[in-house]
């Protein structure tokens, strides 16, 4: 089992996130779609909100993974196709910085694999880019 923390330390104390163990039972696999909502893009990094998107392959073979990344509308941005390594983890900071340099405000994405008999898990964290302080959003399965 693997957890893992991030925090920023300052002469007040810390703050920050855990990340919660996600089983490989609950990794996407290929013909799955996840879906990763309520992100935020703020392109000056001076108020407001940056997302980080993270992926980690669950599988014991390289797979191609495929974000799609959307406005609060449902309007599509665009789209990046990345590969992993057997069991590499790959995180996209500023991840909407991608396919706009405009705004986003609540908006998604979408990850899947075109990777027959690959399997992956997909998340974000939301960023305060004034404080820091992150918030942790797992990707959910679509049925």
């Amino acid at each position: 089992m693997v957890t893992s923390r991030t925090y920023n330390q300052l002469e007040e104390g810390t703050y920050g996130q855990q990340v919660p163990v996600i089983p490989t039972t609950r990794a996407i696999v290929h013909g799955q779609e996840g879906r990763i909502i309520g992100l935020y893009h703020e392109p000056s990094l001076q108020h407001g909100f940056r997302t980080n998107v993270g992926l980690v392959n669950a599988s014991p073979a390289p797979i191609s993974v495929t974000l799609g990344f959307f406005n609060s509308s449902g309007v599509r941005l665009g789209e990046v196709t990345t590969p992993l390594l057997t069991y590499e983890y790959k995180q996209f900071d500023e991840a909407f910085k991608q396919v706009t340099e405009f705004a986003v405000d609540g908006g998604y994405v979408t990850v899947v694999t075109s990777t027959v008999g690959g399997s992956f898990i997909a998340f974000a964290s939301v960023v305060d880019n004034v404080t820091g302080d992150p918030v942790f959003v797992p990707a959910q399965i679509l049925e």
